[in-house]
Parts: structure tokens; C-alpha cells; sequence
């Protein structure tokens, strides 16, 4: 009755009766599907006390079952002690795996769409398909509806540029070869939201993590702009001084309205499905006659 991680637990099957939900998926990664998770984001280390830097979680009504590779196998079973708790080392049995050893069991996972790739989402609906389980796209995730913290990430202040003397190009020769790239292709869109590509891209660099220089943002690049969405837009002067026109930055709710803006005008858009949610992947559908997947250029 003391454990929290049990009564966390609880909580989150109640809210799962209550919607008729019989599997829930809990991913490592967050929003921004990077390596790293800021701390009030790891809902998998919140919710049962699993602290490895990668893994996912399965929560049914019953049973919890966990999936981790070789590195935590013994980690998570000390982690989790006093939780009923099933651990499954992925190099051995997998989520497809699991899929068909419950098929009879259970009719319906729950997933939330900005904490999984677009790739995946796409596996795992195959997957569902052929087991006759439905997929539930859910609008909030689940764990936030019970863990009520400060969703604050980002350390705007604290932006800063790398010089040529490190990166070797310039950012207006990087984002030309983009430009580049969307006219040879004959496509009006490329969508980026991996962190590491923009701030390669734009050697742009941040301190939203202690130990790791990366600034947590995606893009929307047309043949002459880049619109850079960030948690907030207004960073310090003296770093958007150093940027053109063709650089645009917005805070992350404006990408509803920069979509609503071009959609007239631009219809075929690229993004790679492996770094893009399927939140973002469905709210591009509606403003794109087609949708082409490549490997992130």
C-alpha cells in the first residue's frame, strides 16, 4: 500500500476501465522522440521506477509487462521490485511477439501519438490489423491525466550559436542545399523534427539538458523558408539578429497557423518516418496531396 509506483499503477488501470481500455503502451521516448527525455517527461520512470534509457512498458487491467534490451535486464528487476511485473528482453521476444502470444486475451492497445514515430505506428497498426485488435489514437496521453507537474522544458535564454570555426559551413549554405534538394525533387515541404538535424542545419545549439548541447525544436522548410518551432519564440535578440529572413522562428502551437497559410499553395511534402510522429504526420496529411517518406537528407 506504501509503494507509489503501485499506486500510480492503479490509478492509471481506473482511468483505463473507465475507457474501456485493455493495453496501454508506455514509450521511453517523449514528444520530441530524441535519445534523451527531460526528467518531467520519462513517464516510464515515473509511472513504475524503470530508470534505463531505453525500454517500453505494456499496462494491462492485470499484468505489467515490460520490454528491455540485454543492458537492463537485471536493472529493471531491482527497479521494479514489489510490482507484478513481467520482463521481457527484446533480443528474445519483441512488442510483434507479444501481439500474438495475447491475441486471445486482449482486443485493444492505446497509444499516444507524439511519443511514437510514424514507422512505428505503422508496424504496429499492420500488426493489429491482422489480430483484429484496434488501435486507440488517444488525444492526451494517459499518464498526464495523473501526473500533474510543470511541462516547462526549454532554457530559451540560453540559446547560442557555433561559429564557423567549429561547424565549417555556415548556416545560409546548409539551408540552400536544402532549397536545393526540394526543387530537384519537384516537392514544396520537408518536414524535420528530429532536434539533431536542425541544429546541425542551423548550428544552432541549446542547454535544454545538462550534459547534451541540444535545443529542442522541429522545422518546416519550404523552397525559400525555414520555420523553426520552438516551446518559446522569443529568444534572445543578439542570436535571431544572426539569422535572415529566410529563418522564421515560432513558438510550437503556431504551426497550425503557418500550415493553414500555405496550404493553397504547397501540396507535396517530405519527412522521414523514422524521427516524425504520427501527431505530426497526421496533421500534414491534411494539407498534403501526398506525403512522401525519405531518409531524413
Amino acid at each position: 500500500k506504501k509503494n507509489i509506483f503501485k499506486q500510480r499503477v492503479n490509478k492509471l488501470r481506473n482511468i483505463m476501465l473507465s475507457r474501456n481500455i485493455n493495453s496501454f503502451l508506455v514509450t521511453h521516448d517523449d514528444e520530441r522522440l530524441t535519445e534523451y527525455t527531460p526528467k518531467n517527461f520519462a513517464r516510464l520512470k515515473w509511472l513504475i521506477g524503470f530508470t534505463g534509457s531505453a525500454g517500453f512498458l505494456v499496462v494491462t487491467i492485470k499484468n505489467l509487462y515490460l520490454f528491455v534490451d540485454g543492458r537492463y535486464t537485471i536493472q529493471s528487476k531491482n527497479e521494479t521490485k514489489g510490482l507484478k511485473i513481467v520482463i521481457y528482453d527484446t533480443g528474445k521476444f519483441d512488442l510483434f511477439s507479444f501481439f500474438k502470444l495475447f491475441h486471445n486475451k486482449l482486443n485493444n492497445i492505446a497509444l499516444d501519438q507524439k511519443s511514437i514515430t510514424t514507422s512505428q505506428y505503422l508496424k504496429y497498426q499492420e500488426e493489429a490489423n491482422k489480430l483484429g485488435w484496434e488501435v486507440i489514437d488517444l488525444k492526451k496521453n494517459l499518464i498526464d491525466l495523473i501526473w500533474k507537474r510543470d511541462l516547462k522544458v526549454q532554457d530559451t535564454d540560453n540559446i547560442f550559436l557555433l561559429s564557423s570555426k567549429y561547424t565549417g559551413t555556415k548556416y545560409e549554405k546548409k539551408i540552400n542545399l536544402i532549397f536545393s534538394f526540394l526543387k530537384e525533387n519537384k516537392f514544396d515541404i520537408f518536414f524535420l523534427q528530429n532536434s539533431e538535424s536542425l541544429a546541425w542545419l542551423l548550428n544552432l545549439r541549446g542547454r535544454d539538458f545538462d550534459c547534451t548541447p541540444v535545443l529542442f525544436c522541429f522545422s518546416l522548410v519550404t523552397y525559400n523558408k525555414v520555420y523553426v518551432f520552438l516551446e518559446d519564440k522569443n529568444i534572445p535578440i543578439k542570436i535571431k539578429n544572426q539569422f535572415s529572413k529566410k529563418v522564421i522562428f515560432l513558438d510550437h502551437s503556431d504551426i497550425n497557423k503557418v500550415l493553414k497559410k500555405i496550404k493553397n499553395k504547397y501540396t507535396k511534402t517530405l519527412l522521414d518516418p523514422k524521427t516524425t510522429s504520427k501527431f505530426y504526420y497526421n496533421l500534414l496529411s491534411k494539407v498534403s496531396k501526398r506525403i512522401t517518406f525519405i531518409e531524413d537528407p
